[in-house]
């Protein structure tokens, strides 16, 4: 029983980390061309600056996650 919920958390968490890495890269894409589009907007640049920020604090989240599930699933030697 236990296993079976320990591979289920592996499968959501590796579901998780491609999704999320996907949206990661596509949000930071998104900002970098809004940034480049918004030259000569000052709200637009703060706003694709934004963006970035966030989707880099998006994939930091996502990386401390994994890391948090593989450490406690370590120690429970699974």
């Amino acid at each position: 029983m236990l296993g079976e919920v320990v591979e289920f958390i592996v499968v959501l968490k590796d579901a998780f980390k491609t999704i999320g890495g996907t949206l990661i890269s596509i949000m930071f894409l998104y900002g970098a061309l809004f940034y480049v589009y918004s030259a000569d907007d000052p709200g637009g640049r703060k706003t694709a600056k934004s963006i970035c920020i966030h989707a880099i604090i998006g994939g930091i989240i996502i990386a401390m996650a994994e890391t948090t599930i593989e450490t406690v699933g370590g120690s429970m030697g699974l």
